[in-house]
């Protein structure tokens, strides 16, 4: 990775806003073990709060598959409980 590249992502940064990645369980293209890479990257050393929540039974297209208003609904929640 090139550190002086205006796309570097500074992941282990203090201070962001809170993370919250996701999946299905069924989800094959992004399955959890490879969601769990940026979360572990991403929480470091951070203070700032990075989450992963998996959607049990779920595939790949959670935001357009039928109920993604389940998708919707916890992460309004998640985002609520912290503070936003």
């Amino acid at each position: 990775m090139f550190k002086s590249s205006p796309t570097t992502v500074d992941t282990p940064k203090a201070e962001r806003s809170p993370l919250l990645l996701t999946s299905g369980s069924e989800n094959h293209t992004a399955p959890k073990v490879v969601v769990e890479q940026p979360v572990n990257l991403y929480a470091g050393d951070s203070k700032s709060v990075t989450e992963y929540h998996e959607f049990e039974g779920r595939g790949h297209s959670l935001t357009i598959d039928e109920d993604w208003d389940d998708v919707a609904n916890v992460t309004l929640q998640w985002l609520s409980s912290k503070g936003f």
